[in-house]
């Protein structure tokens, strides 16, 4: 079992947590909408028209597919009904076992209460609004960032079977190439696989047979999953760039401090979204290479974690970039970038509270954790609650609209809902049979 020092007893930490999730129930209760809204419109269309269970699974919705995300969607939705408004609890529910898993996790590292509550507070943040209220999708960024923080917290774990670790995380990560942009978390993780046999090809005496033949066997099993994956991928599916970046490379390092901004308030901090995206950048990319390095000269477990997070964060963070710079600056500070943005932080937190403990760098990772802190409750919080507002009042027009004047056509021009009202009445249809 993992020893936890009594210092770590997280008072504080667990009530700020009760709070919170508390607070994120009543927002979904208050706030969640029985109304399919934009795209969300197009992954529930194949739920109604009896698809077969794999093509739902591997359905495609941008650049990823729904995966996992279906085999609880589905059902959810089936049993209530077709109530729209269950996929928003669906979210917050994740979001709060997110938590509850980060914790578990934060008290066996024995991260100091500040930072754990500015940890706990990215991940349980109305900067999620967007895949929480407006357009629910647990696949799109929500079960990708549980999943990393299971593999994080497996990560930690103080036991001698590390073979059936490695094949939970296995599961884990095949999941999550399968759901949303977990694709990123696939792809850290046999980074990080392959940086551990390095680790063991360079400084032990010999490689240890079961991890090499694990690693084998999940190279294999990843080779399949990886072919599963594109075959009858579209690379048109959503709007983005043409595969010109390169051309514009300063756009899309532009583009990318916004993304990363996003955590810790985007546009609401106004000429400072700038600045505050290349420190958060810098950050990753320093606990990245500090993680990195300790993971290869001594094969430290918890240096795995905290790569995985940070690595998540960055490629989805430049994929992004990459994809989406030509829409505009406006684009990059969506508020369903926020999930995975934060989440890199939660590790860059960690690793620093972690491997840096004299006097002066716990002070600065206190200083750091305020700040967080002090972003979300002021900035980040207030513009989720905004965006909340707004949407519902957008979504409950549209209803009222529907039972004075009855025309689809009409009520979607005036409170938008899809681009096609053609294909939005056949979706009414459906549902109403």
């Amino acid at each position: 079992m993992n020893t936890i020092n009594p210092k770590y007893s997280y008072k504080f930490v667990i009530a700020f947590f009760i709070i919170l999730s508390v607070y994120l129930i009543w927002i979904t209760a208050k706030f969640s909408s029985n109304v399919a809204f934009s795209d969300q419109i197009d992954i529930f269309f194949g739920y109604l028209t009896n698809q077969n269970l794999t093509s739902l699974f591997l359905q495609q919705h941008g650049p990823h597919r729904q995966g996992f995300g279906t085999a609880l969607m589905l059902p959810t939705l089936w049993l209530s009904n077709w109530n729209f408004s269950v996929v928003s609890y669906l979210t917050a529910l994740i979001m709060i076992l997110s938590a509850y898993i980060l914790i578990i996790s934060l008290r066996i590292s024995q991260i100091n209460q500040v930072t754990a509550i500015a940890c706990v507070l990215l991940v349980l943040s109305l900067g999620a609004a967007e895949l929480l209220i407006v357009t629910p999708n647990i696949s799109h960024s929500s079960l990708p960032v549980l999943f990393s923080l299971m593999i994080f917290w497996l990560a930690l774990k103080n036991t001698s079977n590390l073979i059936t670790i490695g094949f939970l995380n296995l599961i884990i990560v095949i999941f999550s190439l399968f759901t949303g942009f977990g694709i990123f978390l696939f792809l850290s993780f046999f980074i990080i696989l392959t940086i551990r046999l390095t680790h063991q090809i360079l400084f032990t005496n010999k490689i240890d047979q079961k991890f090499f033949l694990l690693y084998i066997f999940s190279c294999s099993v990843a080779f399949v999953s990886v072919f599963i994956f594109f075959d009858g991928y579209s690379k048109a599916t959503a709007e983005g760039c043409a595969p010109s970046a390169i051309d514009n490379i300063w756009e899309v390092l532009v583009y990318s401090l916004s993304v990363a901004s996003v955590s810790l308030g985007g546009s609401k901090l106004g000429l400072f979204s700038m600045p505050v995206g290349l420190f958060a950048v810098i950050g990753l990319f320093v606990i990245s290479y500090v993680s990195t390095k300790r993971l290869i000269y001594s094969d430290d477990r918890s240096a795995a974690g905290v790569l995985l997070l940070v690595l998540f964060s960055l490629f989805f963070i430049f994929s992004t970039a990459l994809g989406r710079h030509c829409l505009g600056d406006n684009s990059a500070f969506s508020q369903r970038y926020y999930p995975i943005t934060s989440i890199g932080l939660v590790g860059a937190l960690i690793g620093f509270n972690k491997w840096y403990r004299n006097y002066f760098y716990s002070l600065m990772n206190k200083i750091l954790s305020i700040i967080v802190i002090l972003l979300s409750i002021s900035l980040v919080f207030p513009s989720g609650y905004n965006l909340i507002l707004q949407y519902n009042g957008h979504k409950n027009n549209f209803i009222l609209c529907l039972k004075n004047i009855g025309s689809v056509k009409d009520c979607n021009e005036k409170f938008f809902i899809y681009p096609d009202y053609k294909r939005l009445d056949a979706f009414l249809h459906l549902i109403s049979r």
